[in-house]
């Protein structure tokens, strides 16, 4: 049971100790057992809250303010059961939350019986079912509340959250529209519109409700979805200046509140490795692999960090050091088809540098890259046969998570890639196609794409993707280089 807090020194606490008195003199009122209830409620007193909506219930089990009440106080138990298992979720604490949601449900259920139209039951049902996962039947709660009340903004928030996950992004933007008419500086609805806005492909929008909220309230969320905008937008300097404010914020809270370090702790590692990600797309290499060392010094299991540092050192042509990040992510994360891809594709590249190296510089061990890149010739067909194994369990993993959310684009982008290297090129073009119908200024879906079409013998096609990768992202010079291939002809697998 969630730890019960010493009453509030407040007008609350006083209510309670009156309620308890008078409690004792008539031990059969309802309506002073529930109003202890909600006291105690407020006061953060939980097993007590809990205890007194028990006792309604036993006397009439379909009052239906009680069972909201009950509803209530065991949704405040689940949060403090996840915050206070934030940096350990068990499956036992999983079980428990959702037995407990599962008794939630039942309570406004019932509740409903005796008032089937009532839009704050309605609401709070279809709270608790979309945290359950049950979208559906939140929406279905959502529509029947807002029949009642029409510009409820709380049920207008939630059934844009709730169609959103249904995919029916239009319609939730309506709704997100419709409740900001009505409440402009709500910083929950300006951010969960731009999220929508951002799967939409409409980032500059997306911004300008971020920047809104950013001077009405700086926070977390905030600063984290703003400096993802621009990201998105290729506007790398933007969005690593976006990501040192949200560092510097994080910073601020800790030291302000230091009962929420370990939160304080997650939240700039992931800040780190986010404005590596902007670093590394900025090609500032050395930069980004600050900031995944910084993100890994933080949290030292955070899978992605290790990964993209791999990317980092592969860019960097330190295939050894990359191999060893690749390792580290399969290892901790062994369901990630990014990661097999990549440690496959690096493999291959580390191969290919150590074969250009074999055949120019024979003897030479003061290349460019790192010294060790001539042992990669070693065991070739174990290393093909590695190879194999990684792409053909990438296309596995990426396959699944396409065909279960098939909005994620950088899903779609590595499925691609995975194809193309396994030599499935017409697969690899009509995947990435995929990519870019989902974000037309992926820049990395245009050059996969580019790559599939010059290793399948389509160098024109090849030709308009790179450039078109090329002016989405500047900085990546390789890819000049790659439209001269595609004017020579050169269609030589990668």
């Amino acid at each position: 049971m969630a730890t019960t807090a010493t009453p509030n020194p407040s007008a609350s606490g006083v209510t309670i100790t009156y309620l308890t008195q008078y409690l004792r003199r008539h031990p059969e009122r309802a309506d002073a057992f529930r109003h202890r209830a909600t006291e105690l409620l407020a006061a953060s007193q939980l097993e007590q809250a809990l205890a007194d909506c028990n006792a309604v219930v036993m006397r009439d089990p379909v009052d239906p303010r009680a069972r909201v009440r009950r509803s209530q106080v065991l949704e405040k138990i689940v949060v403090d059961r996840l915050e206070a298992s934030a940096e350990s979720m068990t499956d036992s604490i999983a079980a428990v939350v959702e037995e407990m949601r599962r008794r939630s449900l039942d309570d406004l259920t019932v509740a409903l019986l005796r008032a089937p139209d009532e839009p704050s039951i309605r609401l709070a049902r279809a709270v608790v079912s979309e945290r359950r996962g049950n979208a559906s039947m939140a929406l279905e709660d959502l529509n029947v509340a807002l029949r009642v009340e029409a510009n409820d903004i709380d049920a207008l928030c939630l059934r844009a959250l709730v169609l959103e996950q249904l995919g029916e992004l239009t319609a939730a933007l309506h709704d997100y529209n419709t409740a900001i008419s009505q409440a402009p500086d709500r910083i929950n609805l300006r951010n969960g519109r731009a999220l929508l806005l951002a799967q939409l492909g409409r980032h500059r929008e997306a911004i300008a409700d971020l920047d809104l909220a950013w001077t009405l309230e700086p926070c977390f969320p905030i600063a984290y979805n703003r400096a993802m905008a621009y990201l998105r937008l290729n506007e790398f300097d933007a969005a690593i200046a976006a990501f040192s404010e949200a560092l510097q914020l994080v910073s601020t809270e800790a030291t302000n509140q230091r009962d929420q370090l370990p939160t304080a702790g997650n939240r700039a590692a992931e800040l780190y490795a986010a404005r590596g990600r902007a670093n590394f797309n900025a090609a500032r290499y050395r930069d980004a692999i600050g900031d995944f060392d910084q993100a890994i010094a933080i949290n030292q299991h955070f899978a992605e960090a290790y990964h993209n540092r791999a990317i980092a050192y592969q860019a960097l042509h330190e295939y050894t050091t990359a191999m060893r990040d690749y390792d580290t992510a399969v290892s901790l994360n062994p369901t990630s088809g990014r990661a097999y891809c990549n440690r496959a594709h690096a493999k291959l590249r580390r191969r290919a540098m150590a074969v250009r190296l074999q055949r120019e510089q024979p003897t030479s061990t003061t290349a460019t890259v790192e010294p060790h890149a001539h042992h990669a010739l070693e065991d070739e067909a174990t290393e093909r046969r590695q190879c194999y194994q990684d792409l053909t369990r990438a296309v596995e993993l990426l396959s699944d998570t396409t065909a279960k959310n098939p909005q994620l684009d950088w899903a779609f982008y590595y499925l691609g890639r995975a194809q193309r290297l396994l030599g499935r090129y017409e697969q690899a073009i009509a995947t990435q196609n995929r990519a870019i119908a989902l974000d037309a200024a992926y820049a990395r879906a245009f050059a996969e794409r580019g790559w599939a079409h010059l290793s399948a013998g389509h160098p024109r096609q090849a030709h308009d993707d790179f450039a078109k990768a090329v002016r989405l992202l500047p900085s990546r010079t390789y890819l000049d280089r790659s439209i001269d291939r595609c004017t020579n002809c050169d269609v030589r697998r990668v």
